[in-house]
């Protein structure tokens, strides 16, 4: 059965069509959702995929709900289009480290099940993230640097608020992180989607990605494989560096079946990741 590529893009364009390129094959279809923000669309080709650039496109925001609602808009769109063995959810700025013919092979091993990548948690990342409403998230990476600084500041001041006054929500809910980059069977993309309600639970929360869907499969109990050779990425210290031609002999000897994150200056490392496979 096919797969469905899900690709979630805001910038790198040139990154993203090699990133196509890569993935440009028979056994797939591709789906890319372009952030609202962006006011001129890039020009995407394909040789043999199917290749879908959703007209709906959403305005979301690193650290809000809204790149949720980004996800089930791809989630739902290759759902209804088309029957998949596997819908693989990941950013303009991924890499495939290994041949659509390993990569196939890979997931045929998992089949029925979905491969998340595990993230470390605990107690106090939970209730700082999901204890408290928050407010004032779409601007917190601006590039404005004056509506960046109010943002940061607003949120503080009513995170401070909260906490003077007691305000807790209720984290009995979560409790497994992991990485919002997967690769979800038909049937657990089947329960994401008929249980959008859930979405209301992470709401006003902060960086609801990494437990949305762990949570959704977690409820609807679905099978779920933990493979930390799901992607490579390496954090600095928390936000994921660009990998560059010096990073390629660990990429290689990682095992993993993508990489993140890429940018132009990556041009030397894919032209070798791509003479390697």
């Amino acid at each position: 059965m096919k797969h469905a590529y899900l690709l979630l893009a805001h910038n790198e364009f040139v990154i993203l069509q090699k990133l196509i390129n890569a993935i440009d094959d028979f056994r797939n279809d591709i789906y890319v959702h372009i952030d609202a923000r962006v006011k001129v669309l890039p020009k995407l080709t394909t040789s043999c995929s199917k290749l879908t650039v959703l007209k709906k496109r959403i305005k979301s925001a690193w650290g809000d709900s809204s790149l949720i609602v980004a996800e089930l808009e791809l989630f739902k769109i290759a759902y209804n289009t088309d029957e998949y063995s596997f819908f693989h959810l990941i950013s303009g700025v991924h890499y495939p480290l290994k041949s659509q013919d390993d990569i196939h092979a890979y997931f045929n091993a998992y089949s029925g099940k979905s491969v998340l990548l595990p993230m470390n948690t605990n107690s106090e990342e939970i209730k700082m993230r999901f204890g408290y409403y928050h407010f004032f998230l779409k601007y917190l990476v601006s590039k404005n640097f004056y509506l960046n600084k109010l943002s940061h500041y607003l949120w503080n001041l009513s995170l401070f608020i909260q906490k003077k006054i007691g305000i807790r929500r209720s984290v009995s809910h979560i409790n497994i992180k992991a990485s919002q980059w997967c690769s979800l069977s038909n049937e657990a993309v089947k329960m994401l989607l008929n249980n959008e309600r859930c979405l209301s639970l992470f709401k006003r929360t902060f960086c609801p990605d990494e437990f949305y869907i762990p949570y959704v499969l977690m409820a609807t109990s679905m099978p779920i494989v933990y493979d930390k050779n799901l992607l490579y990425v390496d954090f600095d210290p928390y936000t994921p560096k660009i990998l560059m031609e010096v990073d390629y002999q660990k990429l290689i000897q990682s095992q993993c079946i993508f990489a993140r994150k890429l940018s132009l200056d990556s041009l030397p490392l894919i032209n070798k990741i791509d003479l390697h496979k």
